[in-house]
């Protein structure tokens, strides 16, 4: 999270990862398969920060919340909302779906 927050989703690789952690990158691929799983474990996190309470909200307060406090959070770590919006287009093979997924920076599509 300290890469991503300072130097954004593209200054993350698993070597510079180990050695922020003082570990082997050996080591880290014992916990994660590879940069794209260490991705998408921080978009989780962030995603985590994110989510502000919406117990007792109408789903249309809900996506309201959602939407307004997240550009906030997400603003914190450069890439990481277009590593979501990868993550969650990735299942779909539909036209528009890859399309969009190609367009967007970081995809792994290319």
């Amino acid at each position: 999270m300290k890469i991503a927050r300072g130097e954004g989703v593209a200054a993350i690789n698993m070597r510079r990862v180990a050695k922020e952690l003082g570990v082997s990158a050996r080591l880290l691929y014992r916990h994660v398969e590879d940069k794209a799983e260490m991705v998408a474990l921080l978009a989780d996190e962030v995603t985590c920060i994110a989510m502000p309470d919406v117990s007792g909200c109408t789903w249309e307060e809900k996506l309201r919340v959602v939407v307004s406090s997240s550009p906030q959070v997400y603003s914190q770590f450069p890439g990481i909302s277009a590593a979501i919006l990868s993550q969650s287009l990735k299942p779909l093979h539909w036209p528009h779906a890859l399309r969009l997924r190609t367009a967007i920076p970081g995809s792994d599509d290319r």
